[in-house]
Order: C-alpha cells, then sequence, then structure tokens
C-alpha cells in the first residue's frame, strides 16, 4: 500500500519504501521464501527466521529499573509522612489540661480546658486571656522544663 511514498530529507534528498526489509551490519540475504534468511555459503542448513530480533517488544531494561526506583522512592517519602501524622496523632492525644503548647501560628500558652475537638489555651497570665484552637491547630507540647 505505501511502497512508494516520497519522503523527502532535510538535506534535499529523497528516500522511498522498500517492500522487504534490509539487514544492515551482517552478510544476510533475504532467500526466495518469506520470512526467512540464509547466510551467503551457505546451503538452507542454517535458515532463521527473519522477524527474529534482540528486543522482544515490551519495556526495555532500564526503563523497568528506572520504574523500580521510582517505586521504591515513592514508598520511602510515604512512610515518612504516614510516621509523622502517627506521632502528631500521639501528640494530640497526650494533650493534658496545665501543659504548654505552641500553635502552627506560633501562639505559646497553657491549656485550661479540653473538649473532643478543641482546645482552650490561655496566652496571658496578668490579662486572663484566653483563645480557642482546634486541636489540629496545635503544633507541639513543649515540657515542663522549656519556656
Amino acid at each position: 500500500m505505501f511502497e512508494h511514498i516520497p519522503v523527502v530529507l532535510a538535506q534535499g534528498g529523497e528516500l522511498t519504501v522498500d517492500k522487504e526489509p534490509r539487514y544492515y551490519g551482517s552478510d544476510s540475504a533475504t532467500n526466495g521464501q518469506t520470512g526467512t534468511t540464509e547466510t551467503q555459503g551457505q546451503s538452507g542448513a542454517n535458515k532463521l527466521p527473519a522477524n527474529k530480533s534482540k528486543s522482544s517488544g515490551g519495556f526495555p531494561p532500564g526503563f523497568i529499573l528506572m520504574l523500580l526506583i521510582l517505586g521504591v522512592f515513592m514508598f520511602m517519602m510515604m512512610s515518612g509522612s504516614r510516621r509523622e501524622k502517627k506521632r502528631q496523632k500521639k501528640m494530640l492525644a497526650s494533650i493534658t489540661k496545665g501543659s504548654k503548647v505552641v500553635t502552627v501560628g506560633g501562639i505559646l500558652g497553657t491549656v485550661v480546658e479540653l473538649r473532643d475537638h478543641e482546645v482552650m489555651v490561655k496566652v496571658d497570665e496578668n490579662a486572663n486571656t484566653r483563645m480557642r484552637f482546634t486541636r489540629e491547630a496545635i503544633k507541639s507540647v513543649l515540657k515542663d522544663d522549656e519556656d
């Protein structure tokens, strides 16, 4: 069907598509049968299928190795974030009245009241200023020796 389609090359030459594939780099010639090649100088004893090549399709080994490395990298990233979420959840569950906390906004205070999803934090001792935060807004719990 596409036997004689001219292809214009970048240097101005013209190339046509042949019916029979050419095998460069070997001294084999195509005999009269389709799909077999025969080495010159030998009789029909060494007939090999012409469509056999080193690659049998599929993915090249380099691509598979790259996918494997990418998979290991993604696993490492997800396991780290999973570990951090567990640590944060444990820290939020350990908050008690009187704990000194730091919010994600950088506000320091002392916990005075706890509810299911809210924490009341006293931020100023003199003015008795209290602020209400969600538990997820607590960044960390300070130890007693940190002030």
